[in-house]
């Protein structure tokens, strides 16, 4: 792996699920920059213990619509292929912060330095 230090921060899109969320949630954050890993190393000893790797993560609200995230729900129509490609907000739901009871999903949109999600369509 090489790293140029001059080189400069591409945006991009990152999908996740986090394991134990009651809801059983995916999301999609937009606009994210990640910082250099921190590079942790140790000397051998009798056991070798595997040091955690970290990184920042900035996420930033859309251009257009200033949506940060969107999440789906196990009810949403599209759950099973979340992953397959980057999940856009419709262009109807782009110029509001609420979505669609019937859709299950939830779009966040970011006021101030928090980012909020609305409770609408929650499915369970």
């Amino acid at each position: 792996l090489l790293v140029n230090a001059d080189a400069l921060t591409k945006e991009f899109a990152t999908g996740f699920k986090i394991n134990g969320d009651p809801y059983d949630r995916k999301f999609w954050l937009y606009r994210c920059s990640a910082g250099r890993p921190a590079l942790m190393g140790k000397t051998l000893e009798e056991n070798i213990d595997i040091p955690n790797e970290s990184m920042s993560l900035t996420a930033m609200p859309r251009e257009n619509d200033k949506y940060v995230l969107r999440a789906a729900y196990p009810t949403s129509p599209n759950y099973d292929t979340w992953f397959s490609a980057v999940v856009e907000p419709p262009a109807a739901e782009s110029n509001n912060t609420q979505t669609g009871e019937q859709t299950g999903e939830q779009t966040g949109e970011q006021t101030g330095n928090q980012t909020e999600t609305p409770t609408t369509g929650q499915g369970g």
